[in-house]
């Protein structure tokens, strides 16, 4: 027989992050959307994960990359503008804190030789308290090491 199981109530809230990357628009975006070289080490769902994919078209996925053809779509590209930002519509599942979804966007904007990284994260659903403290030093993590990767490359 079936049983019903009630959600925590749905919630919302919003992860913004902003960072200057030492480097023109160009070197940042193509980085953030190469992130075999630069996306931290157990940052994925799966710890056995191959690493996290984007792929910079309408329709693309940001996903992770399991092998064989497995994995977890994180997100969809249901925006985008080369070298500018990514609109990305996707879902928070159980093993993230979910269940929820997200709408997220990634925006560059030029500042002379410097790049502001804006990223803006709507999340919605009955999603745990504290886990938008996560979800918040996830991003923080991965902006870092995006600019970091990117300044090093520079200096090159």
């Amino acid at each position: 027989m079936a049983r019903v199981k009630r959600l925590a109530p749905v919630r919302g809230f919003a992860v913004e992050v902003t960072t200057r990357i030492h480097a023109p628009t160009s070197a940042v975006w193509r980085a953030l959307v190469d992130t075999r070289k630069w996306w931290p080490k157990g940052m994925t769902v799966n710890s056995k994960a191959k690493g996290v994919r984007i792929e910079p078209r309408l329709g693309g996925r940001f996903y992770e990359d399991w092998g064989s053809g497995e994995g977890l779509i994180w997100w969809t590209v249901i925006g985008f503008r080369k070298g500018s930002w990514l609109e990305l519509g996707g879902f928070v599942e159980p093993e993230s804190g979910g269940p929820g979804m997200t709408l997220a966007r990634i925006l560059l904007r030029a500042k002379g030789n410097e790049t502001d990284l804006h990223i803006l994260d709507n999340l919605w659903g009955p999603i745990p308290r504290g886990q938008d403290r996560n979800i918040a030093r996830g991003w923080d993590i991965l902006a870092k090491a995006l600019k970091e990767f990117v300044e090093k490359r520079g200096k090159r």
